[in-house]
């Protein structure tokens, strides 16, 4: 026999040995219950986690639709301004606002990608307008600007229309409810 297991009193008595068993069970029912906390724990997080980059994109969306409607209400303007300009036959002035326009117009192109053609077409009027401007051309195409013009002012109005303002969507009742 293992003589060095026995012991010839017993070390504890029974009330002690039942009061060390109960504590051990004790102490692995809280334990798993605190397991079980830090798995709820753990989802609740990954939930507030979610609904964070959920938050983020939602404002970000916003954000570039508020950007891209500046962008095309200043379009619209620069429009109006260079039309002026060419009517005045002020080549000069026309040719650096259709430069900014082109430029305000790329602005828009990550979002719609039919904008490339209209800029390349502005890059053209830019380039005419001033050969215009120190005497290298002697013609201007006013029918070929006044069609351009005219798609260009329809798709930056189709633009537009796409981002109602705030206040048009604060009391829309065919606005779902976020």
């Amino acid at each position: 026999m293992n003589t060095l297991l026995e012991f010839p009193v017993p070390f504890l008595s029974d009330g002690w040995r039942d009061l060390i068993t109960l504590t051990g069970l004790f102490a692995t029912i809280v334990t798993v219950l605190a397991f079980i906390l830090a798995i709820y724990q753990i989802r609740k997080i990954q939930s507030a986690a979610e609904a964070s980059i959920q938050g983020e994109k939602n404002a970000l969306t916003e954000i570039r639709k508020h950007y891209d409607r500046f962008a095309a209400a200043n379009a619209h303007h620069l429009v109006r301004n260079v039309k002026v300009d060419v009517q005045k036959q002020q080549w000069d002035l026309a040719a650096i606002r259709l430069s900014d326009l082109a430029d305000q117009l790329a602005q828009l192109v990550g979002t719609d990608e039919s904008w490339r053609s209209f800029i390349d077409r502005l890059r053209k009027w830019e380039a005419s307008c001033h050969r215009l401007a120190v005497g290298k051309l002697k013609r201007f195409s006013t029918d070929k600007w006044i069609e351009f013009t005219g798609s260009l002012q329809s798709k930056i109005d189709d633009w537009i229309a796409l981002f109602p303002s705030d206040k048009e969507t604060k009391h829309d009742p065919k606005r779902k409810s976020d």
